[in-house]
């Protein structure tokens, strides 16, 4: 509390569900000038305790897209919630821009939504890739790879080096989560089915009805940095 009321700047990281108590309790006790954020991956609850609670200080809630990996800014995208936005936040940003960081300001559930896609949907993927491995361990009897499974495991690997705890509060505490959950399972029991019949052909159809979201440009170039990063790891 000492620390909160003499800070220029205080950055809330705990917890998904602590975030919103935490940042009520701290508000209360920082002074004119100074600046709240919290790093919390789900920001509905904890703007709205922003947006209600009484203080002197800035408030903005921020989210790093990038974990303690990282070695710098560079190309880095922070994402940032204004609720309270003066000078304390306008000196933060521009120091962020100039370390490299790209920021982009957007609403709570602008966020949440998006962030259902980009956090929740990439991690649901590589933790169902991860749990249905661990299911057919008896089908792994020699240690090989092609290109695709070795980045598949690169990223599980990756997965499993950080709080699972995180991993499940982001799917618990974003309201979005779940309609992509569903939006998954339907896609899965869809090519089930139709595979399970003999239609070798879905696959195709379903290649042409996303086709238009990449590029054959990006398309070719994700194809060749696969295959890159696939021969740097054998050297």
């Amino acid at each position: 509390e000492e620390l909160a009321t003499e800070s220029d700047l205080v950055i809330v990281a705990t917890p998904i569900a602590e975030t919103p108590k935490v940042v009520s309790e701290v508000a209360g006790l920082m002074r004119e000038g100074s600046l709240l954020t919290d790093i919390c991956s789900v920001k509905e609850d904890v703007v709205d305790v922003m947006k209600s609670v009484k203080t002197e200080a800035e408030m903005v809630s921020l989210h790093p897209l990038f974990g303690p990996g990282a070695s710098d800014l560079r190309g880095k995208d922070i994402v940032a919630v204004p609720v309270k936005a003066g000078k304390a936040y306008r000196r933060l940003k521009a120091r962020l821009l100039d370390m490299g960081a790209r920021i982009v300001e957007m609403k709570a559930d602008e966020h949440d939504r998006l962030m259902a896609v980009v956090q929740c949907l990439s991690h649901l993927t590589v933790m169902s890739f991860l749990f249905t491995l661990s299911s057919l361990r008896e089908f792994l009897t020699e240690d090989v790879r092609t290109p695709m499974f070795s980045h598949m495991l690169l990223a599980g690997k990756a997965l499993l080096a950080r709080d699972p705890d995180l991993y499940g509060e982001i799917q618990v505490h974003n309201k979005y989560a779940s309609i992509v959950r569903e939006r998954m399972l339907e896609v899965c029991r869809s090519l089930d089915v139709a595979l399970s019949a003999g239609d070798a052909k879905v696959v195709e159809k379903k290649f042409s009805e996303i086709g238009d979201m990449f590029s054959k440009g990006e398309r070719d170039k994700a194809y060749m940095l696969l295959y890159k990063l696939f021969e740097e790891e054998q050297r």
